[in-house]
């Protein structure tokens, strides 16, 4: 019988591990390991959680160390093999996710893969990856490709992790003006990975990225210019005036609750006739997401329940004046009503909101 053993179990503890049991069915897990001292009073499917100098002395006969961890595991395995002296070649990342454990494609499925070095799997990965790109749109391809986590899939060191999947959804709505002349801007550059998917999706299209890090400016290529300042800020959206009317705003900056209303509220009547105004990842709440960039606007309200009270003005018939027949209509400031006389469609999506000018 071959042998495992598994370092890391933080907040998700015996969920990965009954994972991991469960993925290698006729493996022995000999040692469980993790730094932190609290984990190591307890016992998970009879293997007591031991501290790493111990737990990798009875750790190095085994063939496979799997290193379990949300955002430490290349630290981890440094440290595994320069201070413990563990075979690199025998180490496998295995990317986690509280609360939902190991991150898996459901394409990939149990009976056909084992978290092996991605060597040992790469033709049914790479099959596993054709199939996707041909099932879930060319946006969804290109995403991949260029590595973005809007795409459905993200393609690491050993295998495929999950990721948002938001590509797919939007696929239906732009693809009859993909070689279209357009503006799209994308607020957030992040690595520059969906500005280069947005330039190769949109054949003949300018891409105008914002970012607040001067280093994004480093993603400027043909078709792709990036303004350096915050969406929420005038001398950002005047510099985005300059630029006429876009066909798609998309909004992947703070993730920051009041900073994704002021700049949708700002930045509406710069989407032209019939386009699309995107809030992503909507579910980071009022910090955002980025503890060095806090938000410049703070709301309790979430973004959702924003655009749900946006959506209430969708219930009236076109012909009827919602000054009169909506009473919460009437309390609004000047510039969410016109927003709301504007609208023609709302979609919500997981992390996401669709939102469609007239």
């Amino acid at each position: 019988m071959r042998k495992i053993a598994i370092w890391g179990i933080a907040d998700i503890g015996q969920l990965v591990i009954k994972q991991i049991k469960g993925y290698f069915k006729e493996w022995e897990i000999v040692s469980v390991i993790d730094n932190n001292p609290d984990a190591q009073k307890i016992e998970i499917l009879g293997c007591p959680v031991e501290p790493p100098e111990s737990g990798l002395d009875v750790a190095k006969g085994v063939d496979l160390l799997i290193i379990c961890s949300s955002n430490y595991y290349e630290e981890i395995g440094t440290e595994a093999v320069q201070k413990y002296n563990f075979p690199e070649e025998r180490i496998l990342f295995v990317k986690t996710s509280w609360p939902s454990g190991l991150q898996m494609h459901p394409a990939i499925r149990q009976e056909n893969i084992r978290f092996m070095p991605l060597s040992e799997n790469l033709e049914y990965i790479k099959n596993v990856i054709e199939e996707l790109k041909a099932s879930e749109g060319i946006l969804n391809s290109i995403g991949i490709k260029y590595g973005t986590d809007k795409a459905s899939i993200m393609i690491v060191e050993n295998g495929i992790r999950l990721t948002h999947d938001y590509l797919r959804h939007y696929d239906r709505l732009f693809q009859n003006a993909r070689n279209e002349k357009k503006t799209i801007c994308e607020l957030g550059c992040g690595n520059g990975a969906s500005l280069k998917m947005w330039k190769e999706y949109f054949t003949q299209a300018d891409i105008i990225g914002v970012d607040i890090n001067p280093r994004a400016k480093g993603f400027e290529e043909e078709r792709i210019e990036v303004i350096c300042g915050n969406s929420t800020d005038e001398a950002t959206i005047s510099q985005l005036r300059d630029k006429g009317q876009f066909y798609a705003i998309i909004d992947d900056a703070s993730h920051a609750w009041g900073d994704m209303r002021v700049s949708f509220e700002k930045l509406w009547d710069l989407l032209e006739s019939g386009g699309i105004y995107i809030l992503e990842d909507c579910f980071c709440g009022s910090q955002g997401a980025f503890a060095q960039y806090p938000p410049v606007v703070y709301d309790s309200q979430s973004i959702f329940d924003y655009v749900l009270s946006r959506a209430k003005i969708l219930n009236f018939c076109k012909d009827w004046n919602p000054e009169y027949n909506h009473y919460h209509f009437n309390h609004l400031p000047d510039k969410v009503k016109q927003i709301e006389r504007e609208l023609d469609c709302i979609t919500l999506i997981y992390g996401a909101c669709i939102i469609q000018k007239r």
